[in-house]
């Protein structure tokens, strides 16, 4: 597809065919029955204190702390895949494809690396492993952040 075409109307295509994946998931889920333990506990009404209650009286400390540590990385994946691709394109004269091509690249690192992590946090305390990612990815950007002026550019 070329260019025109693709900002014409090709940008398009991966929401519909997330539009797709949706009928796929509806299907699914209601093909699926429930399992024995949920249909009994609904049959007793021992359900009727909503899940969102449950963990915001009983949970609310890791909730807290996995809230900040998805707000730290989700700020930090908007602030790399925005401002990063035009700095370096802009002010590096990098390769639009080169820098494309890096977050990328992180996604697959993540997709094999997120399991091994999982089962980390399993063996650890959740919460110190929440912290402590949320204070290191905090320092990592802003370290990045203070050298981004100056770092890599030629002639400096």
């Amino acid at each position: 597809m070329d260019k025109d075409a693709f900002l014409a109307w090709g940008w398009r295509l991966p929401f519909l065919a997330s539009a797709v994946l949706l009928v796929v998931g509806f299907v699914i889920r209601v093909s699926v029955s429930e399992s024995p333990d949920f249909e009994r506990a609904r049959a007793d009404r021992r359900a009727d204190t909503p899940p969102i209650v449950e963990v915001v009286t009983t949970a609310w400390k890791p909730l807290l702390l996995a809230m900040g540590a998805n707000t730290v990385r989700i700020a930090a994946v908007y602030r790399f895949n925005t401002f990063m691709i035009s700095y370096t394109t802009q002010y590096l004269g990098m390769a639009r494809s080169t820098v494309l091509d890096a977050p990328f690249l992180a996604a697959v690192v993540q997709f094999f690396v997120q399991p091994v992590a999982a089962g980390l946090a399993v063996g650890i305390r959740n919460e110190r492993l929440f912290l402590q990612l949320a204070l290191g990815w905090a320092a990592l950007t802003t370290s990045r952040s203070s050298c981004w002026p100056t770092c890599g550019r030629p002639g400096r």
